[in-house]
């Protein structure tokens, strides 16, 4: 029908039927539609643009359900130290061992000291009966917990359970940016998503990162539908506030398989509600490590503390050598070149030696060095004419490389190579090799892209056909099955002036989950349970 066709009833019943709160905005739509044979955009259109309603009347449903206004009016406690903090999609069942394993692991934080919230998600495929759509409600068993409001946790972190983002959204951080001025943000969502932004002060990180969800996977029938069934995540995002400024986070995955979740250096038993040490995981992949620009107190607790209560069965080493002494990028610059020669920092065989001296201490563990762009900047040194560099103290390793390399002796590179030749139980990756651990690809710098193009970071990890997890960027990156590891360097380099996103940590793999779990350092800490 055309709106020229119209006659004024027409017109009084159509606004009579929009401002009807006895119905459901849903339920109106419908009336409207199917009497005058209409798709709904083109209904709103008259709506809005030709009878001049502007208001979008609720009615019945989640504005003035009990449940929702009691979230909205919830008043939470921000003087706890540990939150739990999940996601549950409306006329949907929660996944009730998860929900018990959440009030065990709360509770065994101390119930006075740690608080669940569960944001309030809303999603239009709403079971139906008799052909009409039910009232919007969320599982009773999450109704102690519902939360849907904005909350600061502290001076740094606000959680936002007031804006909805539609659960199929698979960019769900997008837009979110600005929102907070330089405080971080948690949003409720279903699949798992993690973003460092650039900051002026990178020691006080700026990151936005999603929950997961405690309700079961409940589209429609779909192509979007079966995107978001593909990447639902169960679990929840940890949060420990140690003072007004310093707060640490996690994402937490749980497996429906095993009914069980790990966070750190606990695992959860959500069948039987049971919280126990766990001191083994499957593997950690180092932030990238660039030995000589490290960070001394983050390295130091990634290896003595979180490796020692943890023993890794792998360890996977991102950018092991920097190439300081030898850096290409270096060589014109004369004013570069006269600071390395004061400080002694040009000498490559010295470099060389501190990195392998290091390694020593981790000799214990199944090590994996993942081929990178600072350990082949050594090689591209080689390519030069060792007469034209600044200084000719590196002349003899330059010959020594350079033979080996001609002898077709270090063909996987210089650095694998003398590697290899201290150690030769460990893994020196090539760039066409795969490893995996717990499902997850690790072989993968993400320098170099798909079919040797330049690599594209988590946007572009994330089309491939399997979970990966790589280094190269410096900060942590979370997108549906790819994740980007952070840096154990210094916060501030050479090369990176100005505004920056790096971020401190490493990931490690749940041994009873295979989940992956991202462990950000802030002031050279990462967490304050012992």
């Amino acid at each position: 029908m055309k709106f020229k066709k119209l006659t004024e009833a027409d017109k009084e019943y159509i606004a009579s039927v929009y401002k009807n709160k006895d119905l459901t905005w849903d339920a109106r739509m419908n009336d409207l539609c199917n009497k005058f044979s209409v798709s709904e955009r083109n209904m709103r259109r008259w709506c809005s643009e030709r009878l001049g309603l502007k208001e979008r009347v609720e009615g019945i449903g989640v504005a003035e359900s009990d449940q929702y206004k009691q979230a909205q009016e919830k008043i939470i406690n921000t003087n706890k130290k540990v939150y739990l903090i999940s996601w549950a999609q409306n006329n949907t069942k929660a996944d009730v061992d998860l929900i018990n394993g959440m009030i065990a692991y709360r509770d065994f934080h101390d119930e006075d000291q740690s608080e669940i919230l569960i944001i309030c998600g809303r999603y239009n495929n709403f079971n139906t009966l008799n052909g009409q759509k039910e009232d919007e409600y969320w599982d009773p068993i999450l109704t102690p917990f519902l939360t849907a409001s904005n909350v600061r946790l502290n001076s740094n972190l606000q959680v936002r359970g007031d804006i909805k983002i539609v659960p199929t959204n698979l960019n769900p951080l997008n837009g979110l940016e600005g929102l907070s001025n330089d405080e971080s943000l948690i949003v409720g969502s279903p699949s798992l998503h993690f973003k460092a932004l650039p900051v002026v002060d990178p020691t006080h990180p700026k990151i936005l990162l999603t929950t997961g969800a405690c309700t079961i996977d409940n589209y429609s029938q779909s192509l979007s539908g079966s995107k978001a069934n593909f990447n639902h995540s169960l679990g929840f995002t940890v949060v420990e506030i140690k003072d007004d400024n310093t707060f640490f986070t996690r994402q937490v995955g749980y497996d429906k398989k095993t009914k069980q979740f790990t966070d750190l250096y606990f695992n959860v038993d959500c069948k039987n509600a049971i919280v126990r040490r766990t001191n083994e995981i499957e593997g950690i992949v180092l932030g990238d490590l660039h030995y000589g620009e490290h960070d001394e107190i983050v390295l130091n607790k990634t290896t003595n503390v979180l490796m020692k209560k943890l023993k890794p069965t792998s360890v996977v080493i991102h950018d092991v050598f920097s190439s300081y002494a030898v850096n290409v990028h270096d060589v014109k610059d004369i004013y570069a070149s006269y600071r390395k020669e004061k400080e002694n920092k040009n000498d490559v065989f010295i470099e060389i030696s501190n990195m392998l001296q290091w390694l020593e201490t981790i000799s214990e563990y199944n090590v994996v060095i993942i081929r990178s762009n600072h350990d082949d900047m050594l090689d591209r040194w080689l390519k030069g004419d060792w007469r034209s560099y600044p200084t000719l103290k590196n002349s003899e390793k330059y010959m020594e490389y350079a033979l080996l390399t001609l002898q077709g002796k270090a063909e996987n590179g210089i650095i694998p190579y003398v590697i290899n030749q201290k150690f030769p139980k460990f893994k020196c990756l090539t760039r066409n090799e795969s490893y995996k651990i717990g499902g997850f690809q690790v072989s993968q710098h993400s320098d170099v892209g798909p079919n040797g193009s330049r690599g594209g970071g988590v946007n572009q990890f994330k089309k491939l056909s399997s979970k990966s997890i790589f280094g190269h960027s410096h900060s942590f990156g979370r997108s549906l099955g790819a994740i980007c590891v952070g840096t154990n360097t210094k916060l501030r380099l050479d090369y990176n002036r100005g505004l920056s996103n790096w971020t401190q940590g490493s990931v490690i793999i749940s041994k009873e989950t295979l989940k992956a779990q991202l462990i950000l350092f802030i002031n050279g800490e990462f967490t304050t349970f012992k």
